[in-house]
């Protein structure tokens, strides 16, 4: 499972792809300490995620308890869906889908990291490396990080 969560000045959105019974392990206590940690190193800040976040997590969830438990966790953690059409236009994170096609990158891993050279403000909390060691904004630099 990765955790994607990105962060926009007092805002941070969520992104969350992988295998659901990993996901739904959020409850567990090692996985909740380690949200826990990470939230506190951010600081107290709204949520958010955008809706090509909430569509990726949807193709993993098939039951009706899965999608109550992801909206659990939205609803614990408050976090709210942050319209991004207008500030990560689709053609831009083709385009960048294009760049970095010799990796693979899903639609989005490249929505967050447009989201995040488009609003300067943006950063990235993941748990996966690729936002380290190859992502990069539209400008070359380095995709900023929350954790």
């Amino acid at each position: 499972m990765r955790c994607m969560y990105t962060t926009k000045v007092g805002r941070i959105s969520w992104r969350n792809g992988g295998r659901v019974d990993r996901f739904l392990n959020v409850y567990r206590k090692t996985e909740l300490r380690k949200v826990a940690r990470q939230l506190q190193s951010i600081g107290p800040v709204p949520l958010s995620t955008t809706l090509p976040v909430i569509h990726e997590v949807s193709n993993f969830l098939s039951a009706t308890r899965e999608f109550l438990a992801f909206q659990q966790i939205l609803d614990r953690l408050q976090i709210f869906v942050r319209e991004s059409e207008s500030v990560a236009p689709w053609q831009e994170t083709i385009n960048w889908m294009i760049r970095y096609q010799e990796h693979e990158p899903d639609f989005v891993d490249a929505h967050l990291v447009v989201l995040a050279s488009v609003d300067r403000q943006v950063k990235v909390w993941t748990n996966d490396s690729e936002f380290k060691t190859i992502w990069r904004r539209n400008d070359g630099s380095a995709v900023p990080l929350a954790v």
